[in-house]
């Protein structure tokens, strides 16, 4: 075989052969970021939980970089682990300050990463260089902690109503328990069904009418009583209302006494009926002496009813007023009045 063939086999195989290795370095360099333009930039954290250098850097789950550098930040900062992040040049318009870096884990194995949030305008870029700020991830060490924490106080707090629930269940506290609810059903029952104060409270509203009348009834009498005692008003009419503020009290006395309701419970209710029968006597008496003035009857009746009295008087006692000699008359009456009171009261010898 001529030696040319051969060694022109072997130098075309030896050709293609770094030609296959080139495009296979181009291809994993491609993957690798090797020929792509890069930066780097910067973030702390208090624990990296094991992230290692290399570790693959991801925005919203794409690989945009590697973890290039870890260390301990000089002095004593807040966050005393810093990382170097190297950063597909591409991707630099996309993380900005309000971008935040995290540790993150992947797949089942646990191998960590940093996973960094797509930022928005209108916040800067950061720059080659810069610090974007970081969250620190959740400690699985320290929840299992606070889990331990959680189960032990679940624990002793099932001791505890283990404890209750057997100082409940003695036989003396279990009776004691059923006296009690079947006390509060009786009471319920009575309130619900019963005929006493608090089922008419409660299921009568109707029967507040009458202490509101009442109420009202009052306020009219204590009113006229008012303007009697300052000396105001018209006598005769406050004599009217006065009557009518009566009879009005005497309508809601008998319909206490005959109707259902608060009041009529109150007073008809374990032996108070002497007290109603004394009120609807006097409120008797009262309406027979009201009735007589309203007939003209006696001093009162006609003062009462007779305008001409009531003005008559005005000019008598306008003239009184104006009169020196009336004036000394009526002192000199009054005085001997006091003495004479004076002599009675004062003790025998």
């Amino acid at each position: 075989m001529n030696p040319r063939v051969n060694e022109a086999r072997v130098g075309l195989f030896v050709v293609f052969s770094l030609i296959l290795l080139g495009v296979l370095i181009l291809s994993l360099s491609s993957q690798s970021g090797l020929f792509r333009r890069t930066y780097s930039i910067k973030t702390s954290f208090n624990n990296v939980q094991g992230l290692v250098e290399g570790a693959p850097v991801r925005l919203q789950g794409r690989d945009i970089g590697l973890v290039e550098k870890i260390y301990f930040a000089p002095g004593f900062n807040e966050k005393p682990i810093d990382v170097v992040l190297q950063i597909d040049k591409s991707i630099e318009p996309r993380v900005r300050e309000n971008s935040f870096a995290t540790i993150q884990t992947m797949g089942l194995l646990g191998d960590k990463y940093v996973e960094i949030t797509h930022g928005s305008p209108p916040a800067p870029v950061i720059r080659p260089g810069g610090k974007v700020k970081s969250t620190e991830p959740p400690n699985l060490f320290a929840l299992l902690d606070k889990g331990d924490e959680i189960l032990t106080n679940i624990v002793n707090i099932s001791h505890s109503l283990d404890k209750v629930t057997a100082e409940f269940a003695t036989e003396e506290n279990r009776q004691n328990f059923t006296k009690t609810f079947r006390s509060w059903k009786n009471v319920v029952t009575e309130i619900e069904h019963g005929d006493g104060l608090i089922h008419s409270v409660i299921y009568k509203p109707k029967s507040g009418d009458l202490v509101d009348e009442l109420g009202k009834a009052t306020k009219d009498l204590a009113a006229i009583l008012h303007d009697m005692r300052q000396g105001t008003g018209d006598p005769g009419r406050s004599l009217a209302d006065f009557s009518e503020s009566m009879a009005n009290v005497r309508e809601i006395t008998s319909r206490v006494k005959t109707g259902p309701g608060v009041l009529h419970e109150l007073v008809y209710k374990k032996g108070d009926e002497g007290l109603v029968k004394r009120l609807t006597a006097a409120s008797k008496n009262l309406n027979e002496i009201l009735a007589k003035v309203n007939r003209g009857e006696g001093s009162l009746g006609a003062f009462v009813n007779d305008p001409t009295l009531y003005e008559d008087l005005k000019i008598i006692t306008g003239g009184a007023k104006r009169s020196g000699r009336v004036k000394r008359v009526i002192q000199y009456t009054i005085k001997k009045y006091e003495k004479g009171k004076k002599k009675e009261m004062a003790p025998s010898p």
